[in-house]
């Protein structure tokens, strides 16, 4: 085998000193991001909801308090910028998977903008 195919070595092993960061180990999957009136953030795999058919009972996607409500619901995915507004000029951004990962059912993992 030597004699045959013993030859010299034709790549170059080159150590890779590069970083791994966090966006390199999210998986990229589509997710809804619910904001309330009260300035709350909450991110839920699409795949978590389920299709209501004619007639069905709708599920609560977020277990609000009595004076907090739904305002936007986005559908994006975890490695898309999301840009947030205050009432004072200010622009912040941040990627969606930055945002707390919570059930439909929820409030614990809210995130307050």
């Amino acid at each position: 085998m030597r004699k045959e195919y013993g030859d010299e070595r034709r790549t170059q092993i080159i150590e890779d000193t590069g970083e791994i960061l966090l966006e390199d180990l999210v998986a990229v999957e589509d997710v809804a991001i619910t904001v309330t009136r009260g300035g709350y953030l909450k991110r839920t795999s699409v795949d978590t909801y389920r299709r209501q058919t004619r007639g069905g009972k709708a599920e609560s996607a977020w277990a609000r308090r009595a004076e907090d409500f739904v305002e936007r619901l986005i559908i994006t995915s975890t490695h898309s910028y999301l840009l947030i507004f205050t009432t004072r000029g200010r622009v912040y951004w941040l990627k969606a998977y930055e945002i707390p990962d919570a059930s439909t059912v929820g409030k614990e993992s809210t995130f307050p903008i």
